[in-house]
């Protein structure tokens, strides 16, 4: 230790701010690492799996909406109401749905996990809107009890259907989310080990 005390103290002193300069160098470029990906991981969730949820869950009370007017006009002894229920069914409730839907596709519709899935719920909403609409016609048509029975038979086994696709749907949303987390949990671990 000797050959310590023959540096000169300025000599020292720049050893000393060298050897920190290293170490704060080291300590920016962990943090700002770190701050990436949280960025990315807060942007991914923000920009994509968010709206996709909120899309779907659209999606799903406009599925419900179409199912109250079905009911409403099976119970409703007015003609004109059923009139009603079906201009809310092809105009306001359909293209909401697809609305919300169209916007669910255009946000999720490159990733492959979602793809497969996109056309099974396209049809069961096809098929669910087909049964509706039967139903609405044969209320207007004064045929009731036929109406009562399309919706208590295919109409809920079509909306179960769907509702099925569109949980499914949800689900992989949440388990994206899910997916994100865990690796940001573990990037901490990792950080404080």
């Amino acid at each position: 230790m000797n050959w310590l005390s023959n540096i000169r103290m300025a000599y020292k002193i720049l050893c000393l701010a060298f050897v920190a300069a290293i170490g704060l160098a080291a300590v920016s470029f962990t943090g700002f690492s770190s701050l990436q990906k949280a960025e990315t991981t807060v942007n991914t969730l923000g920009s994509t799996y968010l709206p996709a949820q909120q899309y779907l869950a659209e999606d799903q009370l406009n599925m419900r909406k179409i199912q109250s007017a079905m009911l409403e006009a099976v119970a409703t002894p007015k003609p004109e109401r059923r009139g009603k229920m079906k201009n809310d069914l092809n105009d306001k409730y359909s293209g909401d749905f697809m609305a919300a839907w169209n916007s669910y596709k255009d946000l999720m519709g490159s990733d492959p996990a979602v793809q497969p899935k996109l056309a099974d719920t396209e049809q069961k909403w096809q098929d669910y809107k087909k049964v509706s609409g039967d139903v609405i016609e044969l209320t207007i048509a004064g045929r009731m009890e036929e109406a009562s029975v399309l919706y208590g038979g295919d109409g809920i086994k079509k909306l179960n259907a769907l509702k099925e696709s569109l949980t499914d749907l949800q689900d992989n949303c949440n388990e994206e989310i899910k997916l994100h987390s865990r690796r940001t949990v573990r990037r901490r671990q990792q950080r404080t080990a």
